[in-house]
């Protein structure tokens, strides 16, 4: 029996976003640069956050948000992503459905047959 793991979890989350089309990009690479101006041997560093509480990336979501909405007047894609960045709960389970705009998050289970990992 196959045993489960942090690691394998992890690694399905992000063969299947790819799937769906999303970027993956490992974590070191857009780590914060230190505070004192070095960079540790092995890590990237990047100015895409300032800190690892910064959870948004906001840079790269408000370019996002143009690519994505070019027709869009940019005084709303600007109040999308305040829109974005605004937490209605602190419960995490209340905020991420209401987020996403969905009730609840699922798969269609034609797109997980069609998938081979």
């Amino acid at each position: 029996m196959t045993r489960t793991t942090e690691h394998s979890i992890e690694d399905f989350a992000i063969k299947l976003l790819q799937h769906l089309g999303y970027e993956y990009i490992y974590a070191p690479s857009i780590a914060p640069f230190p505070s004192d101006g070095g960079v540790p041997e092995g890590r990237g560093g990047s100015d895409q956050r300032s800190s690892y509480e910064e959870i948004l990336l906001t840079n790269r979501m408000a370019e996002a948000v143009r690519r994505v909405n070019p027709t869009v007047p940019p005084a709303a894609q600007e109040e999308a992503i305040k829109e974005i960045q605004r937490i209605h709960s602190p419960e995490l389970l209340t905020s991420n459905p209401r987020s996403c705009g969905c009730k609840e998050l699922s798969l269609q289970r034609e797109r997980n047959k069609k998938m081979q990992f």
